[in-house]
This record gives structure tokens, sequence and C-alpha cells, in this order.
């Protein structure tokens, strides 16, 4: 069966150290665990003043089985200007925002543009909802999207795929009543690392399984007990098909 990881990352993770950051080990893991695509972000695109720097890196160090999502700030003076411009420069297949570190809200009118000029490029946006290390509320109190930010930001998404990332468990329910009426709203499994039995079913119960991506925030994550949550659950082959590897194809047209 293929697999194809949508939420893992080049670049250093400022807060603790992690052994296994950087290509040789995507590439060495991606064996290992039988995944033969990955879509790519910049861990230093959250972190630096300017996120293009952290694509910059990305890009130069990119395997034939890799694929590039770009990290946008909205809230840089000048980022219409920017996304237009590496969209051309970087040529991703998803844009990646990161409304809790870059200290915005989904509501703001600069969000919405991204979402514009993401429908018009045909891009899916991805939303990295919160990356849990306690060590980043050392910066300042850790913020989680709130339920009511969501739902407001969703009204405006009809014709723009998204893909929420590290989402919290119990907002997976609040996505999959937007999806009853768009049907364009994905999320990955990244953040789910330690899954009791018949979790991955439970959320299927209510979340489409068109619209659920496998990811493993790796190298923040484990891959390996990412890929458990959907091969160990006791799901149907072409369940598993579908989250590992079809749903992401179509999203991404790859």
């Amino acid at each position: 069966m293929k697999v194809f990881d949508i939420d893992c990352y080049l670049g250093h993770w400022p807060f603790h150290k992690i052994q296994n950051e950087g290509n040789e080990w995507l590439k060495n893991t991606a064996s290992e665990y039988g995944i033969q695509g990955m879509l790519v972000s910049s861990f230093n695109s959250f972190f630096y003043d300017d996120p293009e720097e952290g694509d910059d890196e990305v890009k130069q160090e990119l395997l034939d089985n890799q694929y590039q999502a770009i990290t946008i700030n909205p809230m840089r003076p000048c980022f219409v200007s920017e996304i237009e411009k590496e969209i051309i420069k970087f040529n991703p297949k998803a844009i990646r925002i990161v409304p809790t570190l870059h200290e915005y809200y989904l509501t703001q009118p600069e969000v919405l543009k991204v979402s514009c000029l993401c429908q018009e490029a045909g891009l899916p946006i991805i939303i990295t909802a919160v990356l849990d290390d306690p060590r980043i509320s050392k910066f300042g109190p850790r913020r989680h999207l709130e339920d009511s930010e969501i739902e407001s930001f969703l009204q405006n998404m009809a014709h723009c795929s998204v893909v929420f990332s590290n989402i919290q468990a119990k907002q997976m329910k609040l996505l999959a009543r937007q999806n009853e009426e768009f049907d364009n709203i994905f999320a990955t499994i990244s953040g789910l690392k330690y899954p009791s039995d018949g979790e991955i079913m439970e959320y299927l119960s209510y979340f489409p399984e068109e619209n659920l991506l496998f990811g493993s925030c790796y190298p923040l994550y484990c891959r390996k007990s990412s890929l458990n949550l959907v091969l160990m659950g006791g799901l149907p082959q072409h369940i598993c098909e579908n989250i590992c590897w079809n749903n992401a194809a179509r999203l991404l047209k790859i």
C-alpha cells in the first residue's frame, strides 16, 4: 500500500534538540515505513522573520518524491506580492499558515485574502492549528484555535480546499459539521500520537474518510505511531488506502 505523508518538515525546531532532523532522516524513515511521497514544509519558516528564507532552504533539499508547501505570514506588510512571487518561484503544492505562532486570528481580513489567492492558484491552504510543545509557552501563552474562530473562517471558504493539521480531537466534529455543506475541508491525523483502541474508527463515524489525510508531523512527532493509528486501527483496506494515499493524491493533484 502506498503512503503519502502530507505533514513533515525540514529545518530546526528551536525548543529542544531533535536527534533525527534533516532530509537524510526523512528519506530513511520513509523507506523504512513504506512512505512513497511527502509534502515538506520548513520549521525555520515558522520562526524566521521572512518565511521565504526557510522555504528557500527546503527547495534546495527536495528529493524526487518530495513536494513543497510554502509558509506565509499574512501579518507581513507585503504578503500579497510575496505569495504571488513565491507561487511562481517554488511551484508549491500547498500554502501553509500558522496563526497560533504568528499571532493572528483566522477571522482577520488578511487571512481571507490568502485564501482568495490560494483559490486563484488552485492550491489548498493548510492551517497548522497548534504544535504541542510546552516550551513555546515561555515566550507567551499558547493559543488554540477557538471553535467560533474556525466556524467564522470556514463560512468564507466554500471555494477553497482547507486542510487542518494538528487540530484538537474535539474539534473534528466541528469540521465534520462544516463539511456537510461544502465537502472541501480536510484534516490530518498529525498530533494524534497516542491513540486508544478504536479511536480512528470513532473519528470516521462522523468525519468523512475521503477527507482524512495521513500526516506525521515528523520529525517533531513519531512517524511510526502516526502510521500505526491508521494501519492498526481495524480499518478496511480501501479506507486505509484513501487515508494513506488517495485523498492526498486527489487534493494535491499528484
